[in-house]
């Protein structure tokens, strides 16, 4: 809050002044489903391992987008589209089975934590 310009502090700029801090367990969980919605997923898929490490590194909406988007990216490069859409090989039935799987998951979440963690993380917001 002190880090900010006096002019946004100034009475009547924001009328509440909410702390917004990294979601409980459950909130990783509807989280991580809101993102996974519209993907195809391996039946398989241990949603509550996934919802248990993305909660132990701390995770929030953001990072949990970033780690499914990953994900999909790992299982399209897994499944070799990349290689058939630059080889112009690729069909929009390759994408029928796609299907995202664990190993997708925890090599996004592992590459999120080498690239994109730092050790604390402060709540963005102010406390009223």
């Amino acid at each position: 809050y002190n880090m900010l310009d006096d002019a946004i502090k100034r009475a009547e700029r924001f009328s509440k002044h909410i702390l917004v801090g990294e979601p409980d367990r459950d909130g990783v969980a509807q989280i991580l489903k809101i993102h996974t919605r519209n993907r195809q997923l391996d039946p398989e898929l241990n949603i509550d391992a996934l919802v248990d490490e993305m909660y132990k590194i701390r995770t929030v909406g953001s990072d949990i987008k970033f780690i499914t988007k990953l994900a999909k990216e790992n299982m399209m490069e897994r499944l070799g589209l990349y290689e058939k859409m630059e080889n112009g090989t690729f069909k929009a039935s390759d994408m029928e089975n796609a299907m995202i799987n664990q190993a997708d998951f925890m090599n996004a979440i592992e590459s999120f934590k080498k690239q994109h963690r730092t050790s604390s993380r402060k709540p963005i917001g102010y406390n009223i």
